[in-house]
């Protein structure tokens, strides 16, 4: 389920930004659209389908409700920081700020996101099993062989989610992404063993079916106490 939340999460977060009639067609249309994603993951079953739409709706619901006033009060503080001019603490505070929205919203997930995986059959789990393993190629064979390749890639990927927001960027401003990201450390094989190792972890915890606390405990742990796996590095 972690594409389909970061996906969510990125979207609520854009409708801050937007308009009072996107907001209402972006929340009236994401129901459906989260059960199309999870679907990609496990082969739901139509009342499986049904299920997700309708935790969904509720969760966006709570979410319209408490959560876009707190996000369009943390955009505005983005604005007058911008204004001003962006110091190392601004990028430090919206970061924090950020994870802090996030955590929110997760904690506010977690106990659906556990509902739903203790009703996933065993052969949803091979099905989720075989959609890791062509994943997990195709982000191999895309993260480049050489340091090279690698860099260029990344800077393609930080200049394309640049411009999501900004729109396009001219050629210098292009140049000085392409350079900061070549000056960054090539995280990539730690990102990639970072992502096998969850993967490790919640395949079994679907298989063990354990109990609601257990499969909550489990899923806190993975996605949001990451710190009591993860290697210090």
């Amino acid at each position: 389920m972690s594409p389909a939340v970061r996906c969510l999460v990125v979207a609520l977060v854009a409708l801050a930004v937007a308009g009072c009639s996107l907001a209402r067609v972006a929340y009236s249309n994401a129901p459906p659209a989260l059960a199309w994603m999870v679907d990609d993951w496990f082969d739901l079953q139509e009342f499986q389908k049904d299920w997700v739409k309708e935790r969904a709706a509720r969760l966006l619901a709570w979410h319209r409700e408490n959560e876009l006033p707190e996000y369009q009060r943390f955009l505005q503080e983005v604005s007058v920081r911008i204004a001003r001019g962006i110091r190392e603490d601004d990028a430090r505070w919206a970061y924090q700020g950020g994870r802090a929205l996030y955590r929110r919203a997760m904690e506010k997930m977690l106990p659906d996101m556990a509902d739903f995986l203790l009703q996933v059959t065993p052969e949803q789990v091979s099905y989720l099993e075989r959609r890791i393993d062509r994943d997990n190629e195709k982000l191999f064979a895309e993260a480049g062989a050489t340091p090279k390749e690698r860099a260029q890639r990344r800077g393609r990927r930080f200049v394309e989610a640049i411009e999501g927001w900004t729109g396009r960027l001219t050629a210098a401003q292009r140049e000085l992404v392409a350079d900061r990201v070549r000056a960054m450390p090539d995280i990539t094989d730690d990102w990639f063993a970072d992502r096998q190792a969850r993967q490790a972890e919640m395949v079994p915890l679907l298989r063990a079916r354990p109990g609601r606390e257990a499969m909550l405990a489990g899923l806190r742990r993975l996605v949001l106490e990451t710190s009591s796996w993860r290697r210090p590095g």
